[in-house]
């Protein structure tokens, strides 16, 4: 790696980690330069502006996504992945004692109606990830072992805004115990939309 491209690099970890904590609206400029210890010259060379910035940021984000590097599972095969996803997030907060929420929720909580371009990156990522829970339910729609009920989509929105809601809740309170209450609940929702085979009984969710 070319210094030059280290040192965009550097810029893009930086800034993904003081939006993370502080929000787009609480990091400077000046912090970003700090932290990844690069100058102005290189940042208007890179990003010409903020917005630029936080699209790198995004791109950075959702690269690594989808390459796995946030998720030990890398599909979601069974309801044992299933659950061992959901749990996942709420793991992470406990093991951040609750003072950080999900980092491209974050930023999208500060941009403004005007910036469609960012908040389209941030809906993409939110798609890709939904689109990683509906196909598990789907799967198992068309194998006739669940319920029809509701379509993949509705549910995989289920499930995300329930980890979403949860994260922001723990960070809220500095507490993860409404976030695990109502973890427990979806996933017991979740398993009663289950379709036993012939002489078994679903098993329910975990405590």
């Amino acid at each position: 790696m070319s210094r030059e491209t280290n040192a965009k690099q550097r810029m893009v970890e930086a800034a993904l980690a003081l939006f993370h904590a502080r929000g787009v609206y609480g990091t400077s400029v000046d912090a970003v330069l700090e932290r990844s210890r690069t100058g102005k010259g290189q940042f208007s060379h890179y990003f010409k502006d903020k917005d630029g910035l936080v699209r790198a940021v995004l791109r950075h984000f959702y690269g690594n996504l989808r390459r796995g590097a946030y998720d030990k599972v890398d599909a979601i095969r069974s309801w044992s992945d299933l659950e061992r996803w959901l749990r996942a997030f709420l793991r992470w907060q406990q093991e951040m004692e609750c003072t950080l929420g999900c980092p491209i929720a974050t930023i999208g909580n500060d941009l403004s109606q005007a910036q469609r371009g960012l908040r389209r990156e941030i809906r993409d990522i939110f798609d890709w990830r939904r689109a990683f829970v509906a196909a598990f339910f789907r799967q198992q729609q068309a194998a006739g072992q669940m319920r029809k009920d509701f379509r993949p989509e509705a549910l995989a929105d289920f499930c995300y805004t329930i980890t979403q809601g949860g994260l922001f809740m723990a960070k809220v309170e500095r507490n993860s115990t409404p976030f695990e209450h109502a973890l427990r609940i979806a996933l017991a929702h979740l398993h009663s939309m289950r379709i036993p085979a012939k002489g078994a009984r679903t098993r329910g969710a975990s405590s």
